[in-house]
């Protein structure tokens, strides 16, 4: 009996895991029940079933489904916790760091020590697992979509025309952006802050559907970090195809980034058609108003003609870029906003929104938390 008993169990753990497995990487993938069901010769109910544990699949469905989703069979019937799934396929799009000798920043996903690749990913899972926690507690969960997926960019022009779409969907116009962190939390786009080596910028990634970017909290200037946020979110909603070169794409992602925080007309708005030369007063002015440093305005009024080279090479050396900080802090925010909303309705506790702040979700209250935002 205790044989039978034993067996009866082992199926039955079995069983959950691969519902578990079937409904984490499907949904990581982002594909519905039919189209799976399409791809593997069955119905959508059979996939819902399997999912659910409420049928046993044959072996040649879980051969038929592993071989569509590219995974060992022997994958589907291991017991694994979200976080383990969440640090074994979050997808790092690309990284910004600086060099610590020249001050220069390069832009290069290889160039991520396994040390800080690790942080990201336990800490992002940390923060991921917070957010979604107090958002299931509030019932505010917004649903990320990508306004310009359908647009191919392929050079600077092409990011200057996304940007400006994105600021058309987005309803910014030629308004000014006054919080970026703000703004990208408020469309989905799940920001995470870490605290890192000054070599760290950020990074873009995903986790299946979810967006994320990752600041470092130790940089301060804020123009810089709204430029990398900018530039990281490039990256995440920019359809660029394969086979441009690294340097390529990252120029594309800076046009980006650049027209994001103050699009070519509104530069030329701003300063001119064309200009012989410009203030110090002016280029600081832009600065404190769009939050976008002076070496990124510059190019920009480089690549607007409104000066040329030599005018270019002469303000970039006159003005000093720390000479007025951008005064808004920016941080993530909605965490906190959330967690404040479900103190404040009495929806939780003070020793649950202590553990929620503290990060103290265990695995086992924080497991499916990710897959049911997928």
């Amino acid at each position: 009996m205790k044989d039978e008993d034993g067996g009866f169990n082992e199926m039955i753990d079995a069983r959950l895991a691969f519902s578990r497995n079937l409904e984490r990487v499907r949904k990581r993938l982002g594909k519905s029940h039919e189209e799976l069901g399409k791809e593997v010769g069955l119905t959508r109910q059979a996939i819902y079933k399997y999912e659910k544990g409420e049928v046993n699949p044959s072996m040649g469905a879980v051969f038929r489904i592993s071989e569509a989703l590219k995974l060992n069979v022997d994958y589907f019937f291991q017991n694994r916790t979200e976080r383990e799934e969440f640090r074994r396929w979050l997808e790092i799009i690309d990284v910004t760091l600086t060099d610590a000798l020249s001050h220069a920043s390069y832009r290069n996903k290889e160039g991520v020590h396994h040390d800080l690749e690790e942080k990201v990913k336990r800490e992002t899972y940390t923060e991921l697992v917070k957010l979604l926690a107090v958002e299931k507690i509030t019932h505010d969960r917004i649903e990320f979509r990508n306004p310009i997926e359908n647009l191919v960019v392929k050079s600077r022009e092409d990011a200057e025309n996304a940007a400006l779409e994105l600021r058309r969907k987005w309803q910014l116009h030629e308004n000014a952006i006054a919080n970026v962190m703000t703004l990208l939390e408020s469309k989905g786009i799940r920001v995470v802050e870490i605290l890192a080596d000054q070599s760290f910028q950020g990074l873009s990634a995903k986790y299946g559907q979810i967006p994320i970017i990752v600041l470092n909290s130790k940089v301060r200037e804020v123009t810089r970090r709204r430029f990398t946020a900018l530039h990281e979110l490039g990256h995440l909603l920019m359809n660029i195809p394969a086979g441009i070169d690294h340097a390529s794409v990252e120029k594309i992602c800076d046009s980006f980034a650049a027209t994001m925080l103050l699009p070519r007309r509104l530069l030329r708005n701003e300063l001119g058609e064309r200009r012989t030369t410009i203030s110090t007063f002016e280029i600081l002015r832009l600065k404190g108003i769009y939050g976008i440093s002076v070496q990124a305005i510059s190019v920009s009024a480089l690549l607007s003609k409104i000066i040329n080279w030599d005018q270019y090479q002469k303000l970039t050396s006159e003005v000093n870029s720390r000479s007025l900080e951008y005064r808004i802090i920016e941080r993530p925010t909605r965490f906190k906003q959330l967690l404040s909303r479900a103190e404040a309705e009495l929806w939780i506790d003070t020793q649950m929104a202590s553990d929620l702040r503290g990060g103290r979700i265990s695995d086992a209250k924080s497991d499916n938390l990710i897959t049911e935002a997928l």
